[in-house]
């Protein structure tokens, strides 16, 4: 894991549990079925952030789209568990499509919009973060296997360090 992404982590999760919010590790039974289903697509670091850093269950606010007037423009996240990232990587659209690309889901979009959060195992130890649509918008140039996507975070340890957890 890089340095960067390690203090990232912990900073996560300290402001988190400042916030009241706790997560969980994941037990050797999940990282074992992580592997035998993610294959490369899941790279040794994040199987070691899993194992080390207890983020799965939280849910946080990230800056999604630019403050309007009337509205923040932050939405809930959270960090999937692993059969989560499973379901959304194999089981269902985007992830169906994209993780032939090498991309599999790692937050959830709790805010209603359903919209999930990946990351790109060939992207190295600190990988940006995208959020992929279900359908093609007009508003979004970049696309992955025809889904519209939006950079969540030009790193996994940006995307951490902006992360809120009320809704002030």
């Amino acid at each position: 894991m890089s340095p960067q992404l390690q203090a990232a982590s912990a900073s996560f999760i300290s402001r988190a549990a400042q916030s009241g919010a706790t997560g969980r590790l994941a037990t050797p039974d999940e990282l074992s079925v992580l592997q035998s289903r993610l294959g490369s697509l899941l790279p040794s670091w994040y199987a070691e952030l899993l194992s080390v850093t207890p983020v799965i269950g939280i849910e946080f606010l990230c800056q999604a789209y630019p403050p309007e007037r009337d509205w923040n423009g932050r939405l809930w996240c959270g960090w999937q568990p692993p059969e989560d990232l499973l379901g959304e990587t194999f089981n269902f659209y985007p992830g169906v499509e994209v993780h032939l690309d090498g991309y599999f889901s790692i937050f959830s979009d709790v805010s209603g919009g359903g919209d999930p959060y990946f990351i790109r195992a060939s992207d190295g130890d600190d990988p940006e973060v995208l959020q992929i649509y279900h359908e093609r918008l007009r508003d979004i140039i970049r696309e992955v296997r025809g889904f519209s996507v939006r950079q969540a975070g030009s790193s996994l340890s940006s995307f951490l360090d902006s992360a809120t957890f009320d809704s002030d």
